[in-house]
């Protein structure tokens, strides 16, 4: 099967997620829910594993023990220390490095698991995958809330009301679609994160240039996304509105061919100047 691993234990045979746009959103809620509690990265892939086979450890290894004994589907089975190990790794994909004490989550979710959210007869529409058909004024809202999480956690809803909304054209985050994803649990907000951060690491590594310390990405977050939006617009304040419903991925397409003109544009320069040494 497509983006899963097989895994065997003596008869049984369970294919597991090997990317995070494979895990369903009962397995992206476990893990919510298990990050609420301080654990190793170890401790969450090897929970994570027991969760998607089904089976629980019902026998603790004892200290010079190699063995544990997991019970699966009314079976029990005994595995070496070594082999669940193994096993776990099957989750690695979810940090930046499994044995570390304290995990660091590596999103790589761009499937969005919430494409619509109704709660008290209200409805917000999310972005669609990979989150490069939102306008770019969307893209400008959830970046400057993003950059004042720090200072303000609930800078996070806002940020989550930039893409979830209940308008079918784009306006700035509305209060009462923040309220409703205010209201939304924690783990379901924290899923919705993930989906948010994995799609703009995908839009690092699809526009390098634009995303790089030297190109478009630097400096205070918020001004840089009115430069952005002034240079798209050509300093035409008529243009800006524009460009703000304007979908991102063609923003980013012109901004990376802008800085790709420059830097051909600097290269021939740095080449004249040297020749004339």
């Amino acid at each position: 099967m497509k983006n899963t691993r097989s895994l065997g234990i003596g008869d049984l045979s369970f294919h597991l997620p090997a990317s995070w746009n494979a895990m369903s959103l009962p397995q992206l809620r476990f893990l919510a829910q298990l990050l609420n509690r301080e654990r190793t990265s170890f401790e969450v892939c090897t929970m994570m594993l027991l969760y998607s086979i089904g089976g629980r450890v019902v026998l603790q290894p004892e200290i010079d023990d190699d063995f544990c004994v997991i019970k699966l589907q009314g079976r029990r089975y005994a595995i070496t220390t070594d082999q669940l190990s193994d096993m776990a790794e099957c989750f690695a994909f979810l940090f930046d490095g499994i044995f570390k004490n304290n995990p660091s989550i590596t999103s790589g979710l761009t499937m969005n698991p919430f494409p619509t959210i109704s709660q008290g007869g209200m409805v917000l529409k999310g972005p669609s995958d990979g989150m490069l058909e939102i306008p770019f004024g969307s893209y400008v809202w959830l970046q400057t809330y993003l950059s004042g999480v720090e200072a303000d956690p609930d800078n996070m809803n806002l940020a989550l009301g930039s893409l979830w909304h209940s308008a079918d054209n784009w306006t700035e985050p509305q209060d009462e679609d923040v309220a409703l994803i205010r209201s939304l649990p924690s783990w379901q907000r924290l899923v919705m994160f993930w989906f948010v951060s994995g799609c703009i690491s995908r839009m690092h590594r699809l526009f390098p240039r634009v995303f790089s310390g030297g190109g478009s990405a630097g400096g205070n977050v918020l001004d840089q996304q009115l430069r952005l939006l002034d240079s798209l617009a050509g300093s035409d304040m008529t243009k800006k509105e524009q460009v703000r419903s304007g979908k991102l991925i063609d923003a980013l397409y012109v901004i990376d061919e802008s800085i790709r003109k420059k830097e051909e544009y600097d290269k021939e320069v740095e080449r004249a100047k040297q020749k004339h040494r």
